[in-house]
């Protein structure tokens, strides 16, 4: 049987009020962000639980497997309060404002079709256990909000109560976390389930540390966005994109990783900019940018499906990009005007010619006739006061 004490004990959080009492958990998914249930960190600044705006007040966070005690300053980033009619719900991210203890690791989260009776363990921080204590169940199947039962063994197993939400949740099957605990049964005493929300319920604020943690290694090593990044931002961009060039960090990131990746591409555009930076960065070889460097490839590979592959793809777009010739043209108007006696007028035809050099005059290949409305059926012609 897997032990999960190891890949959790240097991620699970302990959320503390201020006056010193614990009121529930979390734990670290990514560089200094931290995820947890709304309601944990409402009880933690006295607020109530179905809050709308994210509070602007921070908290004080330890890691009472690695380093109990050593407290750090946390701020909300992301915010989704409690509801009775949303079905994403209960969910908050909070940014370490200091850096961690060493050696924290973030938790890994990985989907699963089924979770049906895979044995569980989670460590969580119930009343009277403030140091923590660890609890075992087995898990059942979703509620119509999608979030995933879990029951403890009556005769061996400790209940999942008030105190373990915001708690990461190890699936003994499948040796990994596959969620959040986020609700106890309330309302009878004798039964013992909790629920817990599974990773694909967590994508709203698994997207937003995706990308804060992308604009985190660029802003922190404060790259010119100027220059080698606006050259892989151009790489990545559709050519017949409509919308504007983006000139900051923030704007570039969010529209690169709303936009869609096309029929054709393994990744999406977020991937593939971190693809095209690296590239940027190994050809141009500037050594006080080696960590952003080093730093972006750890992203790519934690969220690519194959992040060499991506670099491939982009160094092979570079190339494409780079051989690409764009002949300077000089186009011309050629204008027939003719004097029509009758009416008075004078009577026009024009050609445009995009390139002059290729154009036949016997042929007249390489031009492109321009055509004039006409009303009434009749030729259509210019008067002699609008001929200049």
């Amino acid at each position: 049987m897997s032990n999960p004490v190891e890949p959790l004990k240097s991620s699970v959080v302990r959320f503390y009020h201020a006056n010193g009492n614990v009121v529930g958990a979390g734990f670290l998914i990514a560089e200094r962000y931290v995820l947890t249930c709304a309601h944990v960190v409402a009880a933690a600044l006295t607020l109530p639980e179905n809050t709308e705006a994210a509070p602007e007040q921070s908290v004080q966070i330890d890691f009472p497997l690695l380093a109990s005690g050593q407290t750090v300053e946390a701020s909300v980033v992301f915010w989704i309060p409690v509801s009775q009619t949303k079905s994403a719900e209960d969910l908050a991210v909070l940014r370490l404002l200091e850096k961690p203890p060493d050696p924290t690791k973030f938790a890994s989260l990985i989907a699963a079709p089924s979770h049906w009776e895979h044995q569980l363990a989670i460590f969580g921080f119930p009343q009277g256990h403030d140091r923590g204590i660890w609890a075992t169940g087995i898990f059942r199947g979703p509620n119509d909000k999608g979030w995933i039962q879990f029951d403890s063994l009556m005769s061996e197993d400790r209940p999942v109560e008030k105190g373990f939400s915001g708690s990461p949740i190890w699936d003994k099957t499948l040796n990994a976390v596959v969620g959040m605990a986020v609700a106890a049964e309330k309302r009878r005493e004798a039964v013992n389930s909790a629920f817990m929300i599974p990773k694909n319920l967590l994508r709203n604020p698994l997207n937003y540390i995706r990308q804060q943690t992308f604009l985190d290694i660029l802003q922190d090593h404060k790259a010119s966005p100027r220059n080698w990044v606006q050259q892989a931002y151009g790489l990545c961009r559709s050519p017949n994109a409509i919308t504007p060039v983006q000139q900051d960090f923030p704007k570039i990131v969010d529209e690169l990783a709303n936009a869609a990746a096309g029929a054709e591409q393994e990744e999406d555009k977020l991937v593939q900019f971190a693809a095209a930076l690296v590239l940027e960065l190994e050809a141009k070889q500037m050594e006080h940018l080696k960590v952003p460097k080093e730093l972006l490839h750890q992203w790519g590979c934690r969220y690519a499906k194959d992040f060499e592959a991506a670099k491939t793809a982009m160094q092979a777009l570079r190339i494409k990009r780079k051989g690409q010739k764009i002949e300077p043209q000089k186009p011309m108007l050629l204008v027939n005007i003719q004097e029509d006696a009758s009416r008075a007028s004078l009577s026009v035809e024009a050609w445009v010619m995009l390139d002059p050099e290729k154009y036949d005059a016997k042929t007249l290949q390489g031009s492109h006739r321009l055509l004039f409305a006409a009303e009434d059926g009749e030729q259509p012609h210019l008067s002699e006061q609008n001929v200049s």
